[in-house]
């Protein structure tokens, strides 16, 4: 004999009207989100911008998604998932890591890392003769 989940009884109109009434006023109630865990550096930009909290959840659930599917690429034996997966693993913990931290490292972004990311100095260095270094490429 096999033990279920009991059924619920059914609700009449008036009863699910009133529960929408009920279910309304509690999420006014609800206050924002606080995002405590989140980098006070990330929780200040702007809903648009690349490296938003919002953005980086769309990147992590977009790549969750990918995930789910390559697994299945997986147990099929399909030539080049287990690489994939892993690299969307590894994308996956890096967009989780960034809202912690506030450190972005990886050259690509996005919910396929489509974007490239253009970094900048934020504090050159000088030579002893005020020249300001610059790595070069060869060496």
């Amino acid at each position: 004999m096999a033990i279920g989940k009991k059924k619920r009884k059914p609700m009449t109109a008036e009863q699910r009207v009133a529960a929408g009434k009920r279910l309304a006023l509690a999420r006014a109630k609800k206050k924002p989100a606080q995002y405590k865990s989140v980098h006070p550096k990330v929780r200040a930009l702007d809903d648009d911008n690349d490296f938003s909290i919002v953005s980086i959840k769309r990147y992590i659930k977009a790549t969750t998604e990918k995930i789910s599917n390559l697994k299945k690429a997986v147990r099929l034996n399909e030539k080049g998932a287990i690489a994939k997966l892993a690299s969307a693993q590894a994308y996956k913990r890096h967009c989780e890591q960034y809202l912690k931290d506030g450190i972005w490292s990886l050259d690509f972004i996005g919910e396929n890392e489509e974007l490239r990311v253009v970094w900048g100095t934020l504090a050159p260095a000088y030579d002893e003769n005020g020249i300001q270094k610059v790595q070069n490429a060869r060496t």
